[in-house]
């Protein structure tokens, strides 16, 4: 499944009081990040996506996505098997005169179709996802 948001940014938002969208989604494992970034952004728009008050894309807490005509893409793992299945991006752009607009999709998951049970995982495989709730 592919999720998409649009984060609209005001002109001259400031990173003290980022422009939010939050984005619901389904029980499952993130397993592609795509930040979709207009001409006219020039590199003066920034992006973050939280769980709650945990940044987790870009996972270093002081970076930021940021471009200009280019669609930030990447592959990764990220499980999403409690609730509440979502997660908030907030995007800000000091001294721009413009509104600008960051499309963000998520693709998501279940992890049995990520993770498929190998018929020779046998009878331990199968106990533990009994247990853990894993299928």
């Amino acid at each position: 499944m592919v999720f998409e948001y649009d984060l609209v940014i005001p002109a001259d938002t400031q990173a003290t009081a980022p422009a939010t969208v939050e984005m619901p989604l389904t029980r499952g494992i993130i397993h592609k990040v795509e930040a979709q970034f207009l001409f006219g952004c020039r590199g003066l728009v920034y992006v973050v996506i939280r769980r709650a008050l945990y940044q987790v894309f870009p996972q270093n807490p002081d970076g930021q996505f940021k471009a200009e005509g280019y669609v930030i893409s990447f592959p990764t793992y990220f499980p999403l098997e409690e609730p509440p299945y979502k997660l908030e991006a907030y995007g800000w752009s000091p001294g721009t005169s413009y509104e600008h607009k960051v499309t963000i999709r998520l693709g998501i998951e279940p992890r049995e179709v990520l993770e498929p049970v190998r018929p020779e995982a046998g009878f331990l495989s199968k106990l533990e996802a009994l247990i853990f709730g894993r299928r």
